[in-house]
């Protein structure tokens, strides 16, 4: 479970620097403020997670 939301957060952060230009480091302090994050998926073995960040926080950026 945790390395799903690890993975999930690591995806956002790429995302948000690719797409948007924010560095790594601020990407994860954004993040620890807006995202909303949860399971979406417990199938032994396999996990799914989800990150998101409101439009209207993107739209700031």
């Amino acid at each position: 479970l945790e390395d799903a939301m690890r993975t999930a957060f690591q995806e956002m952060v790429y995302w948000l620097n690719a797409d948007y230009g924010l560095s790594y480091e601020e990407a994860y302090m954004l993040l620890g403020q807006v995202a909303e994050a949860r399971c979406t998926q417990m199938v032994n073995p396999k996990y799914s997670y989800i990150c998101k960040i409101s439009k209207d926080v993107l739209n700031q950026l």
